[in-house]
């Protein structure tokens, strides 16, 4: 059957778990445009963070040195406030909010704003210094993903001067209500249709009965844990451990750990790819059209130099750079690991007319009928068809 190589083999000894790629994203790669660059859009997920889940009992502590300051936009001269979060008082034992940003993210995040600065300011593709006025910065409204855009900016455009630290950047954000970077069914209803139909579906019951119920029965034993804990806490917290060199119960073999990381990225993938018999378009482009219309908007705006902008910047999450690739027709191969970045390079191609160029962290990406760069014209039909997709958030049969 097609889930046959996620079955596990249980092995008596106990041996060292080697994390997966989960921990840290290839660097991002690709030559300095050729052709002049009109317009840089960065996506990306967070970097690493602590657990949002409760992880299992006796789990180590988890030390936060990132702190946030911030003072009242109402008063210039008001004094900075810090927020300290109560040793012993969190979901998991230590100082850490749920999923807060570590420093290890904060400089995953601090390497891809530098290596990006190599890239584009460096080589006079992008201006000196950073300017808001042809710049449009966006972030989910998460202290993780608005300190890593933070880490991000501070890598690309260093501050030179004490001016520059205390300029206030305007970063617009939104509520989790209405959010559209991340697939959100209170925006669009017909997700929750498509992912019950998905959930019920004979195929994915069969798989649930012989891979993931023998699956979770088995991890919940060596970590003590109740059948009714979150799955995705099992995920979650393995990861986030191994990602810190922290020990994780005895009984975590290699092939349990490696079933636990195959469950969690075929699953979600499998309903990423899952497509709607009314529409034809499949659960990733529905729930994804209307985050690309925001980007394809602002891309276009630049092709058809309505505006001056030249870099628009997105921090967002796993379930914003995964189910984008999967709406494009682009396979992540794995989960997208912390701090993945998603670039896309609006180039002048002259009498040829405008180019797009896409990279995923250290790989180049083809679009469909593209070679190398994509003629602006058929990345345009691409991102309109999905564009349209969104239409069917609230249609049913």
């Amino acid at each position: 059957m097609w889930w046959t190589w996620l079955l596990v083999l249980v092995i008596v000894v106990q041996a060292d778990v080697v994390p997966n790629a989960y921990c840290a994203r290839g660097l991002p790669v690709g030559g300095t445009p050729v052709l002049p660059l009109k317009h840089l859009t960065l996506i990306f997920r967070h970097g690493d963070r602590s657990p949002v889940h409760l992880c299992w009992p006796n789990s180590a502590t988890w030390d936060c040195t990132l702190s946030k300051q911030e003072k009242p936009s109402s008063n210039s001269n008001s004094r900075l406030y810090k927020r300290n979060y109560i040793q012993g008082r969190e979901v998991n034992p230590g100082d850490c909010a749920s999923g807060q940003l570590t420093s290890v993210g904060y400089a995953q995040h601090l390497q891809n704003g530098q290596v990006l600065s190599q890239l584009y300011v460096q080589s006079g593709q992008l201006p000196s210094q950073f300017d808001p006025t042809i710049s449009y910065v966006r972030s989910t409204d998460k202290p993780r993903t608005f300190s890593s855009l933070e880490a991000l900016l501070f890598g690309l455009y260093p501050p030179t001067s004490n001016q520059q630290c205390f300029a206030t950047l305007n970063v617009n954000t939104m509520d989790k209500q209405t959010e559209n970077m991340i697939p959100n069914s209170r925006i669009c209803p017909k997700l929750d249709e498509l992912k019950n139909t998905f959930n019920t579906s004979p195929k994915f019951m069969k798989y649930l009965s012989q891979v993931r119920g023998p699956l979770v029965q088995q991890a919940s034993k060596v970590l003590a844990l109740p059948l009714d804990y979150s799955w995705a806490g099992v995920f979650d917290c393995m990861q986030s451990s191994l990602c810190h060199n922290i020990s994780i119960p005895a009984g975590v073999t290699q092939e349990l750990y490696q079933s636990v990381v195959n469950d969690h990225y075929v699953s979600i993938e499998d309903l990423y790819k899952a497509k709607d018999e009314y529409s034809g378009y499949t659960y990733s482009q529905i729930a994804m059209g209307s985050f690309i219309s925001d980007v394809y908007t602002r891309i276009d705006n630049r092709a058809q130099n309505t505006t001056q902008e030249m870099l628009a910047i997105f921090s967002g999450h796993d379930n914003t750079v995964e189910p984008l690739l999967v709406a494009l027709g682009i396979d992540p191969e794995v989960s997208p690991p912390y701090a993945s970045l998603f670039r896309i390079e609006l180039l002048d191609g002259g009498k040829e007319g405008d180019l797009v160029r896409l990279y995923y962290n250290e790989r180049m990406l083809l679009l469909p009928g593209c070679e190398f760069t994509c003629p602006y014209r058929a990345f345009q039909d691409i991102c309109e068809d999905l564009i349209n997709a969104s239409t069917f958030c609230t249609d049913s049969e």
